[in-house]
């Protein structure tokens, strides 16, 4: 039994690296044409596979697009919830999120750009999963700033706005941030850390 066990995981490994490999060239297609000018075609030929065997992978088009989304958006979602669960400062946690948002957008820039700005092209099924996922980081999101203010670390306002002011700051990032740019994906998140947590404007001289 364990010897037809091994051949079947080196197969299911094997097709996982091909669907992976064939997200991240869709990925980067779709970056760059926009999804509606990308065809089954142009992603097969991009992968070196015949058409009739990118179908064995993917069944359609939008498939692939739900995967990109998931690609995005799980591992963040992860990475929030352990940074929850954690024993970190609310500021280390904070720090934290900006450092994931950011490290996203340096290794997988296409995927980041194609999750936001084509989540309107899943079906209804697949596009609120999505949606609940979000809805689940931006709770968390809540949750931990809500444990700033409860603590004094933060001063009192509406968590809501409080939020969404953090959740703009990296959600427009994709449409700027360059890999070559002159500050690296680590110092941004710094800058804008700082940025959120102190604003910009200098103390009041004494």
């Amino acid at each position: 039994m364990p010897k037809e066990r091994a051949p079947r995981r080196r197969e299911t490994a094997k097709a996982d690296a091909r669907r992976l490999e064939i997200t991240n060239a869709a990925a980067q297609l779709f970056a760059e044409r926009g999804v509606d000018r990308v065809s089954m075609d142009d992603i097969a030929n991009e992968v070196g596979l015949a058409k009739p065997s990118l179908y064995h992978y993917f069944p359609a088009k939008e498939i692939i697009l739900y995967a990109i989304q998931r690609a995005v958006m799980e591992p963040l979602l992860e990475q929030i919830e352990a940074r929850v669960a954690s024993s970190d400062s609310v500021e280390e946690k904070l720090f934290g999120i900006f450092q994931d948002a950011f490290e996203s957008m340096d290794t997988h820039p296409g995927h980041v750009r194609v999750f936001f700005e084509n989540i309107r092209l899943l079906d209804d099924e697949h596009r609120s999963g999505i949606r609940a996922d979000q809805r689940r980081y931006e709770a968390l999101v809540a949750e931990i700033i809500q444990q700033g203010i409860e603590q004094g670390v933060l001063r009192k306002a509406d968590t809501h706005t409080t939020t969404f002011a953090f959740l703009s700051l990296i959600n427009w990032a994709y449409h700027w941030y360059r890999k070559d740019g002159p500050l690296s994906h680590q110092e941004l998140a710094k800058q804008f850390f700082e940025i959120y947590l102190h604003g910009v404007r200098l103390p009041a001289k004494a």
